[in-house]
């Protein structure tokens, strides 16, 4: 998933970028539809050989069967988008929180020495390689495990 630029209209001025903006391009909407609509279709399909196959008066489910319903299960498509959401709040959480890992920041915040504030920054950095590592994981297909 990429970065959505929003857009606000700013009188005589026209539309500008801004965080909060009302507005996307057509062309970003128009992308983001065709996904959305792509993972839908995926996931009806889903659930739609789930009903067939999990019919209420089927106790047993056969081999055949049983193959057929694990594979409906996966929903790959979708799970590539959910984990690249997941990356996506991963790096905004630590982007937003990156003064955690710059020792003078910390410093100044608590009202700390140096040498506790270079500890406090350290082990925050250390926090946010692993965390940024994850998020690649993620976005690389790997779903952590």
């Amino acid at each position: 998933m990429s970065e959505v630029k929003r857009y606000s209209h700013n009188g005589l001025r026209g539309m500008l970028e801004h965080k909060a903006g009302r507005y996307v391009s057509y062309e970003r909407y128009a992308a983001l539809k065709a996904e959305r609509d792509e993972l839908a279709a995926e996931n009806e399909e889903k659930a739609k050989v789930l009903c067939d196959i999990l019919q209420p008066e089927a106790a047993v489910l056969d081999r055949k069967h049983r193959n057929r319903a694990l594979s409906a299960i996966q929903a790959p498509d979708t799970d590539a988008y959910l984990n690249s959401v997941r990356a996506e709040a991963i790096s905004n959480a630590l982007d937003s929180s990156s003064a955690l890992c710059d020792p003078d920041c910390v410093m100044d915040a608590h009202d700390i020495s140096h040498e506790d504030a270079e500890l406090r920054s350290s082990g925050a950095a250390e926090l946010s390689d692993e965390l940024l590592a994850y998020a690649n994981q993620l976005r690389a297909g790997k779903d952590g495990k």
